[in-house]
C-alpha cells in the first residue's frame, strides 16, 4: 500500500469540515483549496498563498514545483489586481491554471487557491523503499544507510551541499536556538545527513553515492564557480567516479557503476 503522509494548518474548518491542509500520496502534494486573511482580494490573496507555502515547504517543496493552480473567486473581476503577485511567487516555473467564479464558504473571501505539486524527489523515494519493505515477508528489513557527515559551520555547509551540489534541505534540527544543527539534505534518492554535534562524526570519511548521470552532473559542476575543487571523472574497473572533498575534509564519491557485482 502506498504511504500517505497528511498535513494540517490548524486552522478553524479543518477539524469542523473533516480535511487537512495538504496529502502527500503517489509522487504528488496536493494542497486543499486555501483561503486567506485580508481586506480586500489581494492582502487574502497573499495571505493564501503564505499558507500554501508553509504546507510545501514542510516536505520541502515550493512553489517552484508546483504543477496545477485553480483559483476561485465570488467575481472574476477582482482577479486581475492579483496577477503580478502570482507572476512574482511562481516566477520561471510557472504552472497550468484554471480561474472559476464561484461562491465561497463565507462572503468575506474574494479568492480561494488550490495546488498541485511534485513532492521532493527524496518523499518519493522513501515511499518506493517503504513500499518495497512492506512487500517482503522477512521478519526483519533493513533500510538503505544514511551517512551522518560531521560539519563545523552552516554557511559553509551551505554553499557545498546546497548551492554547488545542488541537494535541499528537507528538515533541521536545534534543541535550542544556539546549540549545534543537524540537518537531513536531499537530491533525487541520496539522503545525507549533516551534523554540527560533536561525536556524530569524525571528520575526513567517505560516502560512496551511487548514481546515474555522472557526465551531466560533472558538466554541472563545472559550470559553477566554488573554489578550491575542480573535479575530474575517472575511469576505475567498476565504472565512472568522482570525488570531492568538502570544506570539512570529508569525502563524497559519486559513481557510475557500469559493472556488477564488483566494487573498490
Amino acid at each position: 500500500m502506498a504511504r500517505i503522509r497528511r498535513i494540517s494548518s490548524g486552522g478553524e474548518f479543518e477539524a469542523k469540515v473533516g480535511y487537512c491542509r495538504a496529502v502527500v500520496a503517489g509522487g504528488f502534494v496536493h494542497v486543499a483549496g486555501t483561503v486567506g486573511q485580508g481586506e480586500d482580494v489581494l492582502s487574502q490573496c497573499q495571505s493564501a498563498l503564505d499558507i500554501i507555502g508553509k504546507a510545501l515547504a514542510e516536505v520541502g517543496g515550493s512553489f517552484a514545483d508546483v504543477v496545477r493552480v485553480n483559483y476561485y473567486l465570488p467575481d472574476a473581476s477582482e482577479f486581475a489586481p492579483c496577477w503580478p503577485l502570482l507572476a512574482e511567487t511562481f516566477g520561471a516555473n510557472p504552472p497550468a491554471a484554471t480561474m472559476i467564479e464561484t461562491g465561497l464558504i463565507d462572503p468575506k473571501y474574494r479568492i480561494e487557491i488550490e495546488v498541485t505539486a511534485l513532492a521532493p524527489r527524496s518523499v518519493v523515494a522513501g515511499d518506493r523503499v517503504a513500499a518495497r519493505i512492506a512487500a517482503t515477508d522477512e521478519p526483519v528489513a533493513l533500510h538503505p544507510a544514511i551517512p551522518i557527515i560531521r560539519c563545523f559551520d552552516g554557511g559553509k555547509a551551505q554553499d557545498f551541499y546546497l548551492d554547488y551540489l545542488g541537494f535541499c534541505v528537507d528538515w533541521e534540527h536545534r534543541h535550542a536556538p544556539d546549540l549545534p544543527l543537524y540537518q537531513q539534505v536531499s537530491r533525487s534518492g541520496c539522503l545525507l545527513h549533516l551534523s554540527e554535534h560533536h561525536g556524530d562524526a569524525a571528520p575526513g570519511g567517505r560516502s560512496f553515492i551511487p548514481m546515474l548521470g555522472l557526465g551531466a552532473f560533472h558538466a554541472e559542476l563545472q559550470a559553477k564557480t566554488y573554489p578550491n575543487l575542480n573535479p575530474e571523472i575517472e575511469t576505475v574497473p567498476w565504472g565512472l567516479q568522482m570525488t570531492l572533498t568538502d570544506p570539512f575534509g570529508n569525502r563524497l564519491t559519486f559513481c557510475e557503476q557500469t559493472v556488477q557485482d564488483t566494487g573498490p
